[in-house]
């Protein structure tokens, strides 16, 4: 057996092909059939979990486990493999990312690249700005357990993108979670602008928008080595150290050559059920905890207004871009042309005020407050054997994988 063998589960992305499935019919029904399916689902995988042949090969369906990366950091995963879903309040609404959607909300005549520049810098300037925080400081130290001659670099994986599409910087992540009720938080409710909450829809919302949706995606198995977090593909959000990702229990659809077989199924609103689902997230408070976040929040609502980005920002873009220094420098006339500048963070307050912040933070306690508590043992990985291993090495393990894949999800 390669001690590099993992299981990672991914869910591919665009090109996107959305089967319309049959309508709903009654969401309690179909909540009540998936909270069942989901149950039965955890139940088969801790029936089997014990197999001496499923030893390195369900390892990453346990919750609560830090796995290590080659490129010598550690993620913690608690997210398991279930079929996903993503809610959204308008059936006509198509599948796109928030990038996508912020794209199209510059006035007429922005051109494209220079839009695609703000709307990256955007996503610089608050990875700039919390990188500086004591959570993704200590987040990056943390002591991780691990054995003996493995060398650690970096402490625990930081997923900057992420954490920055949940707290409302558009990026190209398209979320997705496990948790149906979640889901259906999403497709029950809809989010003002004008006081920056959601709401559940009643009759007059309903008048205009008779039908929601829900698009629902099972898990793809890939073997690979490691995580590509900020690579191309789209897989479970590691556990951050802002708590949204996990309360929404995340799975983020990422870019990707590949094609992800997503199913898109209607309902009709109901204004009661629509209640109900709200209650039980006592409003967004469950999947929207403030944390003592509050200045993120207003910092957010600066760097989403700013005409003014930093250096830093600036660079980190274009290296995104992947633009050239030639283009690079052609982009700072075309941003002065515009009426924005560089040289100066686009978040009002200093950098020395938010490292200042939250000074008594810890890893532990944050575990444990969020309800995952303290991992005790890492599953290791050899960097001398890690690869990606060809399917000709993982026959026999191929064909038991196929046999415990259609133990727990029915069918291949």
């Amino acid at each position: 057996m390669y001690s590099s063998l993992k299981i990672v589960i991914r869910v591919y992305h665009p090109v996107i092909e959305i089967s319309n499935g049959e309508d709903i019919g009654d969401l309690r029904r179909f909540r009540d059939h998936w909270l069942k399916v989901q149950s039965d689902t955890l139940d088969r995988i801790e029936s089997i979990r014990n197999d001496p042949w499923a030893s390195g090969v369900f390892d990453v369906l346990l919750p609560r486990r830090i796995y290590p990366t080659p490129e010598g950091n550690y993620y913690l995963h608690n997210v398991l493999p279930l079929t996903t879903f993503r809610g959204q309040v308008c059936y006509e609404w198509g599948l796109q990312s928030s990038v996508e959607r912020s794209k199209t909300r510059f006035p007429p005549g922005y051109p494209m690249e220079l839009r695609d520049l703000l709307c990256e810098m955007r996503i610089q300037e608050f990875r700039k700005m919390i990188e500086g925080t004591n959570r993704v400081r200590r987040w990056h130290s943390y002591d991780v357990p691990y054995p003996e001659g493995y060398r650690i670099r970096d402490g625990l994986l930081f997923d900057y993108r992420s954490v920055a599409q949940h707290y409302q910087i558009p990026t190209e992540i398209i979320d997705f979670t496990n948790n149906i009720d979640v889901a259906l938080f999403f497709a029950c409710t809809y989010y003002d602008q004008t006081d920056g909450r959601y709401h559940p829809v009643d009759e007059e919302w309903i008048e205009e928008h008779e039908y929601g949706a829900i698009f629902s995606s099972i898990p793809l198995f890939e073997t690979t080595d490691h995580v590509p977090v900020d690579n191309e593909g789209s897989m479970f959000i590691p556990v951050q150290p802002f708590g949204r990702p996990y309360l929404q229990s995340g799975y983020a659809m990422r870019p990707s050559e590949h094609v992800d077989f997503v199913t898109k199924r209607r309902f009709r609103h109901n204004a009661d059920f629509s209640r109900m689902i709200f209650d039980r997230f006592h409003g967004g408070k469950d999947i929207f905890p403030s944390e003592g976040l509050d200045w993120l929040v207003e910092e957010v609502r600066h760097i989403m207004g700013s005409r003014s980005f930093s250096d830093q920002s600036f660079e980190d873009s274009c290296s995104h871009l992947g633009f050239s220094r030639e283009k690079s420098d052609e982009m700072i006339d075309l941003l002065k042309g515009y009426g924005y500048s560089i040289g100066r963070n686009a978040y009002s307050r200093s950098d020395r005020e938010i490292a200042s912040y939250e000074s008594d933070w810890t890893v532990k306690g944050y575990l444990r407050d969020i309800g995952i508590g303290v991992p005790e043992h890492t599953i290791t990985i050899s960097m001398e054997d890690s690869r990606v291993l060809t399917l000709m090495d993982l026959k026999p393990k191929m064909q038991y994988i196929a046999g415990l894949y259609t133990m727990i999800y029915g069918t291949l």
